[in-house]
């Protein structure tokens, strides 16, 4: 009884001093949450600091607009004065071709009124030839007719002298007598010819004359003429030069000027545009420097705030997001839907680039970009991997569209190991490192959901039966699931081999090497301290550690699935989605159902997501513009898993006895409600009850 009693005194003090731990811890929370507020208060005062500095510059740099349009005003009216002078000279151009064209129009109105001259000289010379020729012809004519009468008159007498024959013996005398008068008519006749041909040569010499004289004049009129028309024509081309001469001048003078204005206009425009760069360059010298200051101190305080927010949600038992971008592919170069549509500004943001005026921000607990690598990736996760040991139960798994790098992140490719091998390299070196103080024995199980089918991965037997989960005290388990004891990293990298080569893949218009099932590797770790004082608790831990390979979701438009693929494809995208209901469900407080049970991967994953474990999601997406739509859904539903609490984990350290099986020894999982002998018991809540089944030779193992 006393030791009764003092057993309840020790209790008491127990609740009392967890009261004080409580209390202690709710006042470390409220103080957090406190300086948290006032973080977030210096962050908004610095916010409105800034948007005030925005505010400023924005006011100096509309001032300086408005210098510049003055200056640019002022420009504009020297250029509008330039062209003025320009139009001036342009009318003193006119002028002067005005004028010249006057002295061309008079020096054509000489050469026409010369024309005239000549013309009216021509015609009088021409009447006066007729005239002469006229009177020549109206003498000729008086001749003749003198002559006609003579000749009658000679008739006449010829006729009398006939009629006077008779009388010619009588009037011998009035004969010779009319001889004589004959010869003397006849010579007078001859004078009269003689005195008309003089006259007809002289009459021919003078019109000789005129026409010389004629033409002499006509060729000094025309000479004359010429050599008007030659000292015209030289005037013309002395103005014609003098106005060529000044159109250069003018040409020369604009184009100085013109040149002047321009390097004026330059100058000033370059001095005004070097004074505002000045000052712009100041500006934004200060500016960059507040916002260097600023972005570490946001940096600094957001480091703060990330400690403090882990913190908080460890204490909630939130699922950590790790997102992981995977690089462009030659597919995707090629068919020029490369566009890099992804930004990471901070190691725990991404941002997709929806369209031109369009961004959307996604928050992580880390993002790593396309250039990351494995060694990167896993030291975000090892510290998940020592909770295994320390007793929590751990789970791991990668989720996204298909091809979008899952299998990579877990398994990586050849030389380049991912989580998991690395995950099984840690724990055996963190073993290595507690041999001193604790004993452990670690097992390896391995399975796959295939078309809602559960197989078992290290089954080498081809008729292999599916295999079915049952809900036990214990949690689900996979009754006939082959767990085998390991003892070294390379018999674990022999068995995971053998369990890729059973694994089911195939290959479709987005992955030529796409998994077509759910893989899930186990890694159970029992654990035992050596040197125990306390009788009560022998210092025995259970836990599990769960790598979970998920297959891609996927679109049959683009995937062009069709057959086994397509019946593939349906089931993949049903079991997602169905973990996308319990996702909804559990983020949903007012939830009175999860519905576990509606697809074989949320009822195995049910201790995971709503049970005692730490869990970790790796969103992996793919950068192209091509699969946006993918990659944004994938985002969205790693931030609803972001958001779950889950409450915090507890560590497994309620076993009573370490087994002591041996290592080489292979067992299938008992549903829980078989009775078998086994070689050591296990009594924690979440242990597997195992029985042996065969031993592992070498030749089973490189088989």
């Amino acid at each position: 009884e006393k030791k009764e009693l003092e057993l309840i005194h020790q209790l008491d003090e127990l609740n009392i001093k967890l009261n004080q731990i409580v209390n202690e811890s709710t006042n470390k929370i409220n103080s957090l949450q406190q300086t948290n507020e006032l973080i977030n208060n210096k962050l908004i005062g610095q916010e409105i600091e800034l948007n005030n500095k925005i505010f400023e510059l924005n006011n100096q740099l509309s001032d300086l607009t408005t210098e510049s349009k003055e200056k640019v005003t002022s420009l504009q009216s020297i250029i509008i004065s330039a062209e003025k002078k320009e139009l001036e000279l342009h009318h003193q151009l006119d002028e002067l071709n005005n004028k010249l064209i006057q002295l061309v129009n008079e020096s054509n109105e000489k050469i026409d009124n010369l024309q005239s001259k000549l013309d009216s000289t021509t015609l009088e010379y021409k009447e006066i030839i007729d005239n002469k020729t006229n009177e020549i012809k109206v003498q000729e004519s008086r001749y003749k007719e003198q002559v006609l009468d003579l000749t009658n008159q000679l008739s006449n007498l010829s006729k009398e002298l006939d009629h006077n024959k008779l009388l010619y013996n009588n009037q011998l005398i009035i004969q010779i007598q009319l001889e004589n008068a004959i010869n003397e008519s006849k010579l007078a006749i001859e004078k009269l010819n003689n005195d008309i041909n003089e006259l007809i040569i002289q009459h021919k010499n003078k019109i000789n004359d005129l026409n010389n004289q004629h033409d002499n004049d006509i060729s000094s009129l025309e000479s004359n003429h010429r050599i008007e028309i030659n000292s015209l024509n030289d005037k013309i081309n002395i103005y014609i030069a003098e106005i060529q001469r000044a159109d250069q001048k003018y040409e020369e003078k604009t184009r100085e000027r013109f040149n002047q204005i321009e390097k004026q206009k330059e100058l000033e425009k370059s001095n005004a545009l070097e004074e505002q760069r000045q000052v712009m360059q100041a500006i934004i010298d200060k500016a960059i420097s507040d916002k260097e200051e600023y972005f570490t101190l946001y940096l600094k305080e957001n480091k703060q705030r990330k400690q403090i927010h882990n913190k908080l949600l460890e204490l909630q038992g939130n699922i950590r997001v790790i997102c992981r971008i995977r690089p462009i592919l030659e597919v995707e170069r090629k068919s020029g839907e490369a566009i890099d549509v992804t930004s990471c500004p901070t190691p725990e943001d991404v941002i997709i680039q929806r369209d031109p005026s369009t961004k959307t921000r996604f928050e992580f607990d880390r993002v790593f970009p396309a250039g990351s690598s494995q060694v990167e990736v896993f030291d975000a996760v090892k510290p998940l991997i020592v909770s295994a040991l320390d007793g929590y139960n751990v789970c791991i798994f990668a989720y996204g569209q298909t091809g979008s790098g899952k299998t990579f992140t877990m398994e990586g490719y050849g030389s380049d190991i991912g989580v998991s091998p690395r995950a099984f390299k840690e724990l055996f070196d963190i073993v290595e490192e507690r041999k001193d103080n604790y004993t452990y024995t670690l097992s390896f199980s391995m399975l796959e959901i295939y078309n809602e089918s559960i197989l078992d991965l290290l089954d080498s037997n081809p008729n292999k039966e599916k295999l079915d989960i049952r809900q036990t005290p214990e949690g689900n388990v996979v009754p006939g699931l082959i767990e085998i004891p390991i003892t070294s990293p390379n018999q674990v990298t022999e068995l995971l081999l053998q369990g890729q080569a059973n694994r089911a893949v195939g290959s479709h218009d987005m992955n030529e090497h796409s998994s077509r099932s759910h893989s899930i590797l186990t890694i159970t770790c029992r654990g035992k301290l050596l040197h125990s004082s306390n009788q009560a608790n022998s210092g025995a831990t259970f836990g599990k550690l769960h790598l979970i390979d998920l297959a891609g979701s996927e679109r049959v438009g683009k995937t062009d699935a069709t057959g086994d693929r397509l019946k593939e494809a349906q089931n993949i995208n049903k079991s997602l989605s169905a973990l996308g209901d319990v996702i909804a469900a559990l983020g949903n407080k007012k939830s009175t159902h999860i519905p576990y049970r509606n697809s074989k991967l949320t009822y195995l994953l049910q201790d995971s997501l709503g049970g005692n474990s730490k869990v970790l999601m790796f969103v992996n997406i793919s950068p192209a513009i091509y699969n946006m739509g993918e990659t944004i859904c994938s985002l969205n539903f790693a931030i609803r898993c972001r958001n779950i609490e889950l409450g915090q984990a507890s560590v497994n350290s309620s076993a009573n006895s370490l087994p002591t099986s041996n290592a080489n020894s292979m067992r299938r999982i008992s549903s829980g409600n078989d009775t078998a002998s086994t070689t050591s018991s296990i009594s924690s809540a979440n242990s597997s009850m195992i029985t042996p089944r065969r031993p592992i030779t070498s030749s089973s193992m490189k088989k």
